[in-house]
């Protein structure tokens, strides 16, 4: 999107400048010269260039275990015209013996892609993805943090606890057994002291709260958890029975709706929260000879049938 001009992108041009001085000094060819010369021109070219405000478009946020990263999109002239805006690197830290997320960074990204939506479209929505299984508590409406992360060690003290009932949890949900599930989860938290009974909310979900959503899971997280039938059809009452944690009030929702809408007035769309499946529906439909490769955090190779293989 021409139109569209970030700080990243600056930034970008201002280390090839940068790199073409230092190149110069070196006794580099003519022809090397021109190019860095011309990166320039091109730099000065966007800076007095005016931002154009479109009529509508989407703001597409996507966080990764390692870095997270905000795209702009809209339709122009029946296609999908889109510019990833934004990408910054986030670790964890240790927190009261516990591996957290930087929470508060991600909110402010999270704010930051909403005023670039806003000053780039009249009509913004916004969606958010991210990988499964982590989950944040909110109470009184607000979201609590910290958030812990999948990797923290005492996940796998709890799997290790309940190995007995990891055949069962298969048949019920469909779910390979991995010490991050959020089954293991909450138990964790429950050890830790947390209210475990406090409404809780996926990551994606947790920061559209943060963004004025309203509170509700989607299925494509709820799928990654443990906790959820293996036929879509609501949560797995069981599996919160073995765990000892009461069953969420709310069933999750499939994505497509509008959840609420920020202080700048984009619409919050509940999307496929975790980030593959979002990946995966946006192939389309795929025959039964077909199948994809998804590469990320995780490398999965999978296909789609009709009814989930256990």
């Amino acid at each position: 999107m021409k139109s569209i001009r970030t700080r990243c992108v600056l930034r970008k041009f201002r280390g090839s400048i940068s790199a073409a001085k230092r190149w110069t000094s070196q006794g580099l060819s003519a022809d090397t010269i021109c190019k860095q010369r011309s990166q320039r021109a091109s730099l000065q070219e966007r800076l007095q260039q005016k931002i154009v405000k479109h009529d509508s478009g989407a703001i597409a946020i996507d966080l990764g275990a390692s870095s997270v990263r905000f795209a702009a999109g809209r339709l122009a002239e029946g296609s999908i015209e889109f510019e990833v805006i934004d990408q910054k690197p986030h670790k964890t830290r240790i927190e009261s013996g516990r591996e957290v997320w930087d929470t508060a960074f991600f909110i402010e990204f999270c704010h930051k892609a909403d005023q670039f939506g806003a000053s780039h479209f009249h009509n913004c929505t916004i969606g958010i993805d991210s990988w499964g299984v982590d989950f944040g508590f909110t109470e009184s409406g607000e979201s609590v943090a910290p958030i812990v992360c999948y990797r923290d060690p005492f996940h796998a003290v709890i799997f290790d606890e309940f190995a007995e009932y990891r055949n069962e949890l298969f048949k019920l949900t469909g779910i390979q057994h991995q010490p991050f599930n959020t089954f293991y989860q909450l138990i964790a938290r429950k050890r830790y002291g947390d209210d475990t009974s406090r409404n809780w909310l996926f990551l994606p979900s947790w920061l559209a709260a943060s963004l004025g959503a309203g509170h509700c899971n989607d299925t494509t997280m709820a799928s990654t958890s443990q906790l959820f039938r293996a036929d879509a059809s609501g949560w797995c009452e069981r599996a919160f029975e073995i765990a000892e944690v009461p069953v969420p009030n709310a069933t999750p929702a499939s994505p497509g709706d509008v959840l609420g809408a920020t202080s700048n007035g984009a619409r919050i769309v509940q999307v496929a929260g975790h980030d593959t499946a979002c990946a995966i529906h946006g192939l389309g439909e795929l025959r039964n000879d077909q199948a994809y490769i998804s590469l990320g955090t995780w490398s999965l190779l999978g296909c789609i049938p009709d009814e989930p293989l256990i």
